[in-house]
């Protein structure tokens, strides 16, 4: 099979996706192109099917992560759960300093990875307009909280570059959260520098700006999201990390709050609807541990996030009894179809490229270049695709055949590129439209700015990362 025949499937992929034609038709265009190229040449056959089982799961379980939690999102929105959590927040905060840092480090990255594309944002922005920022200062604030994506959705897009790559999800997430480290570090000096030079504080004078006190807590959040992550990552799972750290960061400031207040406006229906996220969390903790001591069928079911997120939804349904909340699971349901289609597509797309050797090859004949382009190429799929989900499915591993080929470590490799990936979304255009519909924005005279600053971020985070792998590299061997 020629080089050309084996990249035609992620050549369509891309070709429709720079045409914009959507993530559905790319998907489905280049899960066929693969089928027919596998089934031409014989390197798919009726056999791979018996071979797909624990991919398959994998498959239901991301899709079933991406049903629940879309619907989880909708439910806490009309409940009233999520505007209640929000009051909370923006009311808590001394000054918008610390309310943006709270907010990109702890309210957005912890509801991306409960629920994932996207959800973080349409939390995270509306609160920043509570406390006063400017609509294209709020967007870009909270794409910018949208950085421990590796994570977002309980990690399936980990868990599948894990899955490609033989490499172990913990593994994955833990090399993963190393990575991070410089990637929190550039969005914490990104927020300090969106807040003082686009006009400091909401209502203060330039000469008022957010200053070292600001650069201070805003990195301090930034150390403890990645300190959070990477102990969860270590102690308990991976699934959970991004969920801990977004929580680990926000009650550390709570706490801060409380002492330079003197006050929390926490009330009883604060309380409440919070407790569908701490059925979520406690159970997937409590299952983790159950497993841990107890293998068995039974614990090995509890342990699936999808599992926790229904029953957070059907919280949702017990606590605010109401038929107002029944319309929801039909809508919820529609937006998921064109998401799992394209999700499915993808993943199809790169067990197809896996198990008839089209990855391998491609891998081993872009070993030439070693694996600096490791970060890059994840970063570019990211923001076409528009996830990290279907970026590592097309992209892992080819990725891993280049480490392979080229003598590096893959799993160090993997892990580089899938945060390359996640932060890349930021800067993805259905992302940053997203930003700007919940800040009511002006698309003629934000939307450029916006994206400007978002891509400059994606490009030197990459450009980081690669830097990082290399130093990386010397030190772990293959």
């Amino acid at each position: 099979m020629s080089l050309f025949l084996m990249a035609l499937p992620v050549l369509t992929a891309v070709g429709i996706l720079l045409l914009g034609r959507g993530a559905v038709t790319a998907a489905l265009a280049s899960a066929a192109v693969a089928v027919v190229i596998g089934v031409a040449t014989g390197g798919l056959s009726w056999h791979h099917l018996g071979e797909a089982g624990e991919y398959g799961l994998l498959t239901l379980q991301v899709l079933l992560i991406l049903l629940f939690g879309m619907l989880l999102a909708a439910l806490l929105e009309r409940s009233g759960a999520m505007a209640e959590l929000s009051r909370f927040l923006s009311e808590s905060v001394p000054t918008p300093t610390l309310g943006a840092a709270a907010v990109v480090f702890g309210v957005v990255p912890f509801a991306e990875s409960v629920t994932g594309y996207g959800v973080g944002v349409t939390v995270g922005v509306p609160i920043l307009r509570a406390l006063g920022f400017a609509p294209a200062k709020a967007v870009i604030l909270g794409m910018l909280g949208l950085n421990a994506v590796a994570w977002g959705a309980l990690g399936p897009g980990t868990s599948i570059a894990a899955q490609l790559s033989g490499q172990t999800f913990q593994d994955i997430g833990v090399f993963s959260a190393l990575f991070n480290g410089p990637t929190l570090l550039l969005v914490a000096v990104l927020v300090w520098l969106t807040m003082r030079f686009a006009g400091g504080e909401p209502g203060q004078s330039s000469d008022h700006r957010p200053g070292f006190g600001s650069a201070l807590a805003v990195l301090a959040s930034a150390a403890l999201l990645w300190v959070s992550v990477l102990t969860v990552n270590l102690l308990i799972g991976t699934a959970v990390a991004g969920v801990l750290g977004g929580l680990a960061v926000l009650l550390a400031l709570f706490v801060f709050f409380r002492i330079r207040t003197g006050r929390l406006p926490a009330t009883r229906a604060t309380a409440i609807a919070g407790v569908p996220y701490a059925v979520l969390t406690g159970g997937l903790l409590v299952s983790y541990a159950a497993h841990g001591v107890w293998e068995n069928t039974l614990t090995a079911v509890l342990i699936w996030p999808p599992v926790w997120l229904a029953a957070a939804c059907a919280t949702v349904f017990f606590i605010w009894r109401g038929r107002a909340l029944l319309p929801e699971v039909p809508a919820a349901a529609r937006r998921w179809v064109p998401v799992g289609v394209s999700t499915a597509g993808f993943m199809v797309l790169g067990w197809i490229m896996t198990v008839t050797g089209m990855s391998t090859a491609l891998g081993q004949a872009a070993s030439v270049l070693g694996v600096w382009p490791a970060p890059a190429l994840n970063t570019v799929g990211a923001y076409l695709v528009g996830s990290t989900t279907g970026s590592n499915a097309m992209f892992a591993q080819t990725i891993a055949a280049m480490a392979s080929g080229s003598g590096a470590n893959v799993l160090v490799t993997i892990a580089a590129a899938n945060v390359a990936g996640s932060l890349a979304i930021i800067a993805s255009p259905p992302r940053i439209l997203l930003g700007m519909q919940m800040a009511g924005a002006n698309a003629a005279t934000d939307q450029r700015p916006v994206t400007r600053t978002l891509s400059v971020a994606v490009s030197v985070n990459t450009l980081i990362l690669t830097a990082v792998l290399a130093v990386a590299l010397t030190f772990v061997v293959a």
